[in-house]
């Protein structure tokens, strides 16, 4: 069935057959390399640093943050792992355990070279293969609260920052992982 509209819902564009004929496909290698290139010149660079000044300061309603809200707890968003951050950690996870740690490594992310100075707080204690039980020097780490969000992420960056974080580890204490 067509359905015929008035504009485009997202661009405001004249829109008249609802429905394109690629709509659900993926593009095409050529085109993806095309979009790269086009988006890389320093015209569409300036031209996105033109829109984001625009929309610097906005704020949105309290009512479309509750929409949003709504639309990603739970297993509605799209980092939902089963709720395990709802889980609580071991009692020998402490702060003494967590001090010990952070003084092995200098006080200094181990990842971008922050200093709890600069962070004007307590630098976070990472768990490297993401498991709260294991609370062995050789898995734990200092970071600081921008880096353990990016080690935190998504399951291709979990990996990548385990294996990196593991390498660190090796090279300054010695430790060995399998």
């Amino acid at each position: 069935m067509i359905e015929i509209q008035l504009h485009h819902k997202y661009y405001g564009v004249p829109r008249y057959i609802y429905g394109h004929s690629s709509r659900g496909r993926k593009p095409s290698p050529e085109t993806i390399e095309k979009n790269r290139a086009a988006a890389s010149t320093p015209e569409a660079i300036e031209r996105m640093r033109a829109v984001g000044k625009a929309n610097a300061g906005r704020k949105h309603t309290p009512e479309v943050v509750k929409k949003y809200r709504a639309r990603n707890i739970g297993t509605k968003n799209g980092m939902w792992r089963g709720g395990v951050s709802l889980e609580e950690y071991p009692r020998e996870f402490n702060e003494a355990l967590r001090q010990q740690i952070r003084e092995r490594d200098g006080n200094v992310c181990q990842c971008c070279g922050r200093t709890r100075e600069e962070e004007r707080q307590n630098l976070a204690v990472h768990h490297i293969d993401h498991n709260k039980e294991n609370c062995a020097d050789d898995n734990l780490i200092t970071l600081c609260i921008n880096c353990n969000g990016k080690a935190n992420g998504n399951a291709l960056n979990r990996h990548m920052y385990m294996r990196v974080f593991q390498q660190k580890l090796t090279k300054l204490y010695g430790y060995k992982y399998n």
